[in-house]
């Protein structure tokens, strides 16, 4: 499968989220959800607790072959097979966050710690990875394929780098921003405890 030759962004956004929204159809997730995030009412909660479920329940293995390295599979068989690419859980992510009531989109960038793709080629041939944005005054981005990480964290090497969102209206690839030491803070404590005889402890 490949797409068509396409003059702008604006066509690769489009005939992409075409692809995507029809493997979005018929998702039945709301169950899912609502044991998801139980009590939780602030948006940043249920986030947090979606996307710790998603994680619980589906590892990242990347796997492309065929159809499969542009096609996402469907929800329903990316929670069935508990394993998807970074496309598959991108997908998989935005149908669980819009059953519960948040804007959110997948995000096609080039990732890593080479050369960012040029904005004069338009083409899905510029991008190697898929993430989350999710919509609102303060955007936050979730990569679903980091298992460890929550949501606002990316890789550093991802910061600042332009990211094709596939939504209504995209025009042309934005900007990640650059990273926010305060959402990329993590604080190690070690207790060192010496004995006179024998061996010491450390408490991490």
């Amino acid at each position: 499968l490949t797409m068509s030759t396409v003059p702008s962004w604006e066509a690769v956004a489009t005939e992409y989220r075409e692809i995507v929204d029809t493997q979005l159809r018929e998702a039945n997730l709301k169950a899912w959800v609502l044991d998801a995030i139980g009590e939780a009412k602030a948006r940043d909660q249920v986030i947090e607790r979606i996307l710790a479920r998603l994680h619980q329940q589906v590892r990242y293995i990347g796997l492309e072959f065929g159809a499969a390295a542009i096609v996402p599979r469907t929800p329903a068989e990316t929670l069935r097979r508990g394993y998807g690419d970074c496309k598959d859980k991108a997908t998989l992510l935005v149908a669980l966050l819009r059953e519960a009531g948040i804007e959110a989109q997948v995000a096609l960038l080039r990732a890593g710690e080479g050369r960012d793709f040029s904005p004069e080629l338009p083409g899905l041939e510029a991008f190697n990875h898929a993430i989350v944005q999710v919509g609102g005054k303060e955007p936050i981005w979730i990569d679903p394929s980091m298992s460890q990480a929550p949501a606002g964290t990316l890789p550093l090497a991802d910061y600042g780098r332009r990211a094709l969102l596939i939504a209504k209206g995209t025009k042309a690839p934005v900007l990640i921003p650059a990273v926010n030491i305060l959402r990329n803070l993590q604080i190690e404590t070690r207790e060192i405890f010496l004995a006179d005889d024998g061996p010491g402890r450390v408490i991490e």
